[in-house]
């Protein structure tokens, strides 16, 4: 399941038809991030870090880093 949180973070991704995935685990944190039926042009990928009791949202050039690290 999804925590709230996370979801509450992703809303305006939520909005434009992301579906919230988690995509493994990064120093720590549960990894979730948006995929998309359709092929959509949104810039770089944004991704929420989840450490149980609330969430960090990575965007930019960073968010491609640390998706090549999640395990």
């Amino acid at each position: 399941m999804i925590p709230k949180k996370v979801i509450e973070a992703a809303e305006e991704r939520i909005a434009i038809g992301g579906q919230l995935v988690k995509i493994g685990e990064y120093k720590g944190f549960e990894v979730y991030t948006c995929e998309y039926q359709e092929e959509m042009t949104i810039g770089l990928p944004e991704l929420y870090l989840w450490d149980g009791s609330r969430v960090k949202t990575v965007c930019g050039e960073e968010a491609p880093e640390i998706m090549g690290s999640v395990s």
